[in-house]
This record gives structure tokens, C-alpha cells and sequence, in this order.
């Protein structure tokens, strides 16, 4: 009887441990998996012109995104709005990282201090739309300028 004992005590922490795998490796792919729409402020650079703003985006909406706009506003070091424009990202594949860029005439990198996703007035992709962009919006910046969705 002890044996029986032993037997189904060891195919029980067998059963839960192999569940436990499992759930662990379905919990990683599903994380993995979640649809995200990542812009990331990656660089201001002074220009002649003005600021070149440099953005790094990553669709992982599951779907090709045909057109995108952000209308972002930029404020100023004491927080004040400074500009409210539209900025026309173009289209992005899947799973595929791009950069886009934009130069910013008569306007100084250093009065920059922080930019917010205000609206994605344009988002457009087989069963996507602006709401969808929206919620999936995933923005961070690597410079020291805040950036916000």
C-alpha cells in the first residue's frame, strides 16, 4: 500500500509540474504575442533649419497599417503648449521596425520639453482603425524629452 502510496504522490507533482510548464510557456507566448503599436522618441538633433525629430516605430498590430498620422503637442520647458501639428508617419508592415523623421522648421531642440500623442487622427489597416492605434499605443522616449500617448 505504501508503494501505491509513493506512486500517486509522484503522478500528481509530475501531473502539476508538467501543468505548470505549460501554463508558463502558453502565459510567455501570449505575452509575447500581445498587440502593441510602439513609438519611440529616439533623437532630437538641431538643424540649420530647425530640430530633426527622429521616432522609432514598431507595429505589432498583426496587420499592415496602410497610413498613420499622430497629432502631437509640443511643449515648451515651462510646459506650455508651444505647437499642435499633425505628423504624417506613412504606413508600416508588421513585425517590422522603422524610423521616421521629421524636421521641425524655426524650432529649437533644447525649448523642447516634452511631446504628446494628443489623437492618431489617421490609422488605417485591414480591420484597424484610429481606436484600435490608440489602444495599443505604447510611446516612450530614450532622450531625456518626455513623450507621452
Amino acid at each position: 500500500m505504501s508503494r501505491m502510496i509513493q506512486f500517486i504522490k509522484k503522478s500528481v507533482l509530475l501531473l502539476c509540474l508538467m501543468c505548470l510548464s505549460g501554463y508558463s510557456a502558453f502565459a510567455q507566448e501570449a505575452e509575447q504575442e500581445a498587440p502593441s503599436f510602439m513609438v519611440e522618441l529616439n533623437n532630437l538633433q538641431a538643424t540649420e533649419e530647425g530640430c530633426l525629430i527622429s521616432f522609432l516605430v514598431e507595429n505589432r498590430l498583426g496587420v499592415d497599417l496602410d497610413n498613420t498620422s499622430f497629432e502631437m503637442v509640443f511643449f515648451d520647458q515651462n510646459n506650455f503648449v508651444d505647437q499642435l501639428i499633425v505628423l504624417d508617419f506613412n504606413g508600416f508592415k508588421q513585425n517590422k521596425l522603422k524610423v521616421r523623421q521629421f524636421n521641425l522648421p524655426e524650432t529649437q531642440c533644447s525649448n523642447i520639453g516634452q511631446i504628446l500623442v494628443n489623437d492618431i487622427p489617421t490609422c488605417e489597416g485591414q480591420g484597424i482603425d484610429s481606436a484600435s492605434c490608440s489602444e495599443f499605443l505604447n510611446a516612450k522616449s530614450r532622450v531625456e524629452t518626455g513623450f507621452n500617448g
